[in-house]
């Protein structure tokens, strides 16, 4: 999911630095994300409070907040569409950190040891991702691709914790290698050799 590439989302670019990729693209590569975390915070209700909705429609994925307004997480963006692009991005970062305080909770739920339990492995606070913004409004390019790297990670690990805690089918089409396969239980906790320790959200 986030290999090859630092923004591949199932061979779909977000963004890279080195160079410009076409928005429809784009839009494709978040509709496949968004898709993702509705299916998990889904397949958790009621238990989990899906307060912010992903709204997945393919390349034109839709966010919605706890008031119903809704804003589009794709484009292209202008200068006038650009802070309900931004806003989107937000509350998506904002519905994977809710879904990873359920996956924490639930883990404690479970007698797991509290430093076992599941954490996003790049803390999310607003519309920031280890201190790197996702909003394009106003933010550096090499910024906003190091964002869109670490909330994708959040989002691949999140996957792993989601495998290895229910029955949810085909476990083939959701992992990435047989290695992945073998450790699936269990690999949540651990670290790849590009990821940093994780931290608290």
């Amino acid at each position: 999911m986030c290999h090859r590439y630092w923004q591949e989302f199932n061979n779909f670019q977000i963004r890279l630095i080195a160079h410009q990729v076409e928005w429809d693209e784009i839009n494709a590569a978040w509709g496949q994300a968004c898709l993702l975390l509705h299916t998990m915070c889904q397949y958790f209700r009621p238990k989990f409070h899906y307060r912010i909705k992903i709204i997945p429609l393919g390349s034109y994925p839709r966010v919605m907040d706890s008031n119903n307004n809704t804003y589009e997480l794709f484009g292209p963006v202008n200068l006038f569409w650009s802070t309900r692009y931004d806003k989107a991005m937000t509350l998506f970062l904002t519905c994977l950190k809710d879904f990873a305080k359920f996956a924490n909770a639930k883990d404690l739920g479970n007698n797991i040891p509290p430093e076992k339990c599941f954490n996003l492995p790049y803390k999310i606070e607003n519309d920031k991702v280890e201190n790197y913004s996702s909003t394009q409004s106003f933010n550096k390019q090499e910024n906003w691709t190091k964002a869109l790297k670490y909330s994708l990670c959040n989002l691949k690990w999140t996957l792993y914790w989601f495998i290895g805690s229910t029955n949810f089918q085909p476990l083939s089409a959701t992992v990435t290698s047989a290695t992945e396969v073998a450790a699936v239980g269990s690999l949540y906790t651990k670290r790849g050799s590009d990821d940093r320790k994780p931290s608290k959200s």
